[in-house]
C-alpha cells in the first residue's frame, strides 16, 4: 500500500469546502437573479453547514485511523500506541464491535480517543484553543439545524447568537449563517465558519 500523508487529507477536505462555498456564491446569483426565494436560500445554507460539518468529522476520522496504520501514513511526531496492519482493522479497533461510524464532535470525544491511542494524544490533542471554540460553536448550529428542539434552540441563543445584533429574521440558523460577519472584505459567518473549520484541520495536520 502507498504511503500517504496527512495533508493529502487535508487538501482533500479544503477542496470539499470550496466546493461547498461555490454551491453557496451559486445559489446567493440565483437569488439575486430572483430565481430562488429567501427561505430557499436560507435552507440551503443550512443544508451546506450540515455538509461541511460533516466533512469535518469524515477528515478527523480517516486522519485519525490513518495515522494509526504505520505503513499507511506518516506524521512527524505522531506516535501510535498500538500496531495495526489495516485500515479496516483500525477502524474496527476505533469504531467498536459493530458499529459503522463514531462521533467525532464535540471535540472532547476525540480528545479522549486521542489519548487511548495515541502518544500524547497528538496531533489532535494541539488544535489552538481558538479553534476549540469554533468547533463547539459549530457543533450547536449544527445541532439546532438537525433537530430543532427546545434544549438545542436555547443552547444556539446563548452560546452561538449570544448579544450579538441582528435582524430578527437572522437569529434563526439560516439567516445566521447568511449574515454578514466581517465587510472588509465581505464575509458571510457560513464563510466565517467554514475558514474555522479549515485551519482546524491545517493546525492539526501540521503538528
Amino acid at each position: 500500500m502507498s504511503r500517504k500523508s496527512s495533508k493529502d487529507l487535508y487538501d482533500a477536505f479544503t477542496r470539499r469546502i470550496r466546493s461547498l462555498d461555490s454551491t453557496r456564491k451559486r445559489v446567493e446569483k440565483l437569488h439575486h437573479n430572483s430565481i430562488l426565494g429567501r427561505v430557499a436560500v436560507e435552507q440551503m445554507y443550512e443544508g451546506l453547514f450540515i455538509s461541511a460539518f460533516t466533512a469535518f468529522e469524515g477528515f478527523i476520522e480517516n486522519l485519525f485511523v490513518g495515522l494509526m496504520v504505520g505503513n499507511h501514513m506518516k506524521q512527524r511526531g505522531v506516535v501510535p500506541r498500538i500496531n495495526v496492519g489495516t485500515t479496516i482493522i483500525a477502524r474496527e479497533i476505533v469504531l467498536g464491535p459493530g458499529r459503522q461510524y463514531a462521533d467525532w464532535l464535540p471535540y472532547d470525544r476525540t480528545l479522549e480517543r486521542a489519548n487511548l491511542f495515541f502518544r500524547g494524544g497528538r496531533p489532535f490533542t494541539i488544535l489552538a484553543e481558538q479553534q476549540r471554540r469554533s468547533l463547539a460553536q459549530c457543533q450547536t448550529i449544527r445541532n439546532v439545524i438537525a433537530h430543532k428542539s427546545r434544549h438545542s434552540v436555547k443552547k444556539f441563543e446563548t452560546q452561538v447568537l449570544g448579544n450579538i445584533p441582528l435582524a430578527p429574521r437572522d437569529r434563526r440558523p439560516g439567516g445566521f449563517l447568511r449574515s454578514q460577519y466581517a465587510s472588509n472584505p465581505i464575509q458571510t459567518r457560513f464563510e466565517y465558519f467554514a475558514t474555522e473549520l479549515i485551519l482546524a484541520a491545517k493546525y492539526i495536520v501540521a503538528a
